[in-house]
């Protein structure tokens, strides 16, 4: 395991050497299901990022250096299709492996032991704390779980706009737990406002659209409404005919000249 992490992890970041800024993070490996994923990834980036490199490196390459910038970058698409190419095909082992090993060693980490023991230690404190502190602790705490309570809150408006809202809450969790968004109050705080922000411009996007479609929809139906075989069509229904001097109604009842 320690091998085969060891050389996809250093086929990962070799580009690094030469300046290739395409590399991706490597993932963090806490479980079965963490290396799995990892896995995937690493098979799946690795052969798409060194195979479009052949094309992307020149290309940005000469855009930024010219012929000098061409040259770099036609080094940097062929060694990243070597070395990129390499660690997704031993990473999945790897990675793998490591998640297996971490999902074996769970039951002998004493985090619910030391949970517990903090949890412990927190109420003991808060019990030695004058009433003035532990009203403003308590202020505190409730702060930070009604800042927890609006994210969550703004997940749940997300996924109710369908495939597409449960997908980007999905990506938002992971960015958010990558970012280390709740590490403090603070973080969880511009954590809710770009959420905010995010879905203020969904609804801006939103009321765009239907303004635009509603316009549309003027428009087609107004030249119906205006056109001839339309008109033709609702006076024909409204007016009533005359022959011979005779006007008759819509019951069929005839009023001649003499008003009888």
């Amino acid at each position: 395991m320690d091998l085969s992490l060891a050389i996809a992890q250093g086929f990962h970041n070799a580009p690094r050497l030469y300046g290739d800024s395409t590399v991706r993070t490597p993932p963090r490996i806490s479980g079965i299901r963490s290396g799995l994923r990892a896995a995937g990834s690493e098979f799946v980036f690795g052969v798409y990022d060194g195979v479009t490199g052949l094309v992307t490196q020149p290309y940005h390459g000469a855009r930024e250096g010219g012929a000098l910038g061409l040259v770099q970058g036609i080094g940097k698409g062929l060694g990243g299709f070597v070395l990129k190419d390499l660690a997704a095909i031993i990473g999945p082992f790897g990675y793998t492996l490591k998640g297996v090993h971490k999902e074996l060693i769970k039951g002998r980490q004493p985090t619910a032991f030391i949970r517990r023991a903090r949890m412990t230690q927190g109420g003991q404190d808060v019990l030695e704390l004058s009433e003035t502190a532990k009203e403003h602790v308590l202020t505190k705490v409730e702060a930070a779980w009604r800042i927890i309570s609006d994210i969550q809150k703004e997940h749940d408006a997300q996924t109710e706009e369908g495939l597409k809202g449960r997908i980007a809450v999905l990506q938002d969790q992971r960015k958010m737990g990558k970012n280390g968004a709740f590490e403090s109050v603070d973080q969880a705080k511009k954590a809710l406002q770009m959420k905010r922000k995010d879905r203020k411009g969904r609804e801006s996007v939103a009321i765009a659209r239907s303004h635009n479609e509603a316009r549309r929809r003027r428009r087609i139906f107004g030249k119906r409404e205006t056109s001839p075989k339309a008109g033709n069509m609702m006076n024909g229904g409204q007016t009533d005919v005359a022959v011979n001097g005779v006007d008759r109604d819509d019951t069929g009842r005839s009023e001649v000249g003499n008003g009888k």
